[in-house]
């Protein structure tokens, strides 16, 4: 009799089981008989340099949005869609056609080919509606920005500051940092993308997290010339503060990155940087190139970053007018010229207000174009001699700090390369000073200040920075005064007028 009930209780655990996955399975079967999504309608709408796509659905399906180049194409792919017959149209404006195609999954792929000057704003959706943003800046009889002709593009890596679990700051009404910075960072990247001679890099397309040493490490693999982080200001209980800015990298954080890259070379394999060939068992000398490396990145850094910044300052006022210095870890890479962004602060509720609308990210993007392709244009590539340092004989009259100027490192390299405890040197005293035969060959320029200049323009049009001119000149301050004569490290082009 037991085993006759243990029995009728195995059975009715077996009906219930499979009555179960019966469930189960026409549960999935009606999930995957669920209806797709319908493209009802595509319409393209043009005026003046700005061109709007507008896809209308049956109902609005998950998207994803990213930008191709060479040729520069937006890509649109929208899950679970299906295309109506009906649902197409001619191109205008900035689009020069429109290509449809279907992906695995039920993925509908849309491919917007662009014209010359266009970059892709992003979509947003209405309702019904999802709505793709193009603007042309580029005048029908306008040149397209460029920089040199080089064998090579020149790399720019664009970061866009945190995503997907990593929000960033919020401003008052929900907008997250990610979201801002992800938005304006594809537009930089489509404006770098239409400029020929520049290859850009996004360390990421969409919401989704990346680390901060990913992030650097995109830039070593991509062999970046150039690094641009993103990131939206925040000062809680300061809702007046705005503006924008740009950071460096700070002595402390220095030195950490130059610990850093000597680890890298002393575990790895690829011992190549920018043509520079480190050495498998002198550590000393990779030293030195290291920190070649690190002084020249850290002042292109100071130029680019007061490019960016004065770009700012014709759109927003300025949280810092001079680029600030902060231990920012995207910004420890010893070979690239690193700057961190800082575009609005989503604390104040004006600019939060404006960071919501197209219109202002996309002048803070501008703005971070024209600083990057006015950097480029007057900033080639950092490439240190691959020679070994030179041994310089000291003479009567020289000074360590005269000989780090004339080779254009620190006193305190040159210490460390020398296993100086001081400053004191001694005439037919023997110092490794690396690049002082080629610095030798160039000699200082004079200029005389004119009415209406600043150190800024000064140090642009000579292709230096407010900081080497600064030192140059022992100036405790930035006024300047008609007339006064500044001396212009060497390396400046225009002489004394």
């Amino acid at each position: 009799m037991a085993r006759w009930a243990a029995k009728g209780i195995v059975n009715r655990f077996l009906f219930y089981r499979y009555a179960l996955l019966g469930l189960v399975l026409c549960w999935a079967a009606a999930a995957s008989a669920a209806p797709l999504a319908t493209l009802q309608q595509v319409r393209v709408h043009h005026a003046g340099r700005h061109t709007r796509v507008v896809l209308t659905f049956s109902r609005v399906p998950s998207f994803h949005d990213f930008v191709l180049s060479s040729p520069v194409r937006a890509v649109i792919d929208l899950k679970a869609t299906h295309r109506a017959h009906a649902a197409s149209a001619n191109s205008a404006g900035a689009i020069r056609n429109i290509r449809w195609g279907r992906r695995k999954h039920g993925t509908l792929r849309a491919v917007f080919g662009l014209k010359p000057g266009t970059h892709f704003a992003g979509v947003e959706r209405h309702g019904h509606q999802l709505i793709a943003r193009f603007d042309n800046t580029r005048a029908a009889h306008a040149r397209p920005a460029s920089v040199a002709p080089r064998k090579k593009p020149l790399v720019v890596v664009i970061d866009p500051g945190h995503g997907g679990k990593d929000p960033g700051t919020s401003g008052p009404h929900g907008l997250h940092e990610k979201t801002v910075t992800l938005a304006i960072g594809r537009m930089v990247y489509a404006k770098l993308a239409a400029t020929p001679g520049i290859k850009p890099v996004l360390t990421r397309h969409g919401d989704h997290f990346v680390t901060l040493a990913d992030r650097v490490a995109i830039a070593q693999r991509k062999h970046a010339d150039v690094f641009v982080s993103i990131h939206a200001n925040a000062s809680p209980g300061h809702p007046n503060v705005a503006g924008g800015t740009c950071y460096e990298l700070s002595e402390h954080g220095a030195s950490n990155a130059e610990a850093a890259q000597l680890a890298r070379f002393e575990n790895g394999h690829d011992r190549e940087v920018a043509g520079v060939r480190f050495s498998s068992d002198d550590m000393t000398l990779n030293t030195v190139l290291t920190q070649m490396f690190q002084s020249q990145s850290i002042d292109a850094a100071d130029r680019l970053a007061q490019r960016i910044i004065h770009q700012f300052g014709k759109i927003e006022p300025l949280y810092h007018g001079k680029p600030q210095r902060a231990n920012f870890e995207v910004l420890r890479d010893p070979m690239v010229a690193s700057v961190l962004c800082e575009t609005a602060f989503l604390t104040n509720p004006t600019q939060a207000r404006k960071l919501h609308g197209h219109a202002f990210r996309a002048k803070l993007a501008d703005a971070i174009y024209h600083g990057i392709v006015g950097y480029l244009k007057h900033n080639p590539p950092m490439h240190p001699s691959t020679q070994s340092p030179e041994v310089y004989i000291v003479r009567n009259g020289d000074t360590l700090s005269g000989l780090a100027e004339r080779a254009g490192v620190t006193s305190a390299l040159l210490m460390t390369i020398n296993d100086l405890t001081s400053r004191d040197i001694e005439p037919g005293q023997r110092l490794i000073v690396p690049g002082l035969q080629t610095a030798s060959k160039a000699h200082p320029a004079h200029y005389r200040v004119q009415s209406g200049d600043t150190l800024y323009s000064i140090a642009t049009a000579h292709n230096e920075s407010v900081a080497a001119l600064k030192a140059a000149n022992s100036l405790d301050s930035s006024t300047l005064r008609v007339g006064q004569v500044l001396r212009v490290p060497a390396g400046g082009s225009h002489q004394e007028s």
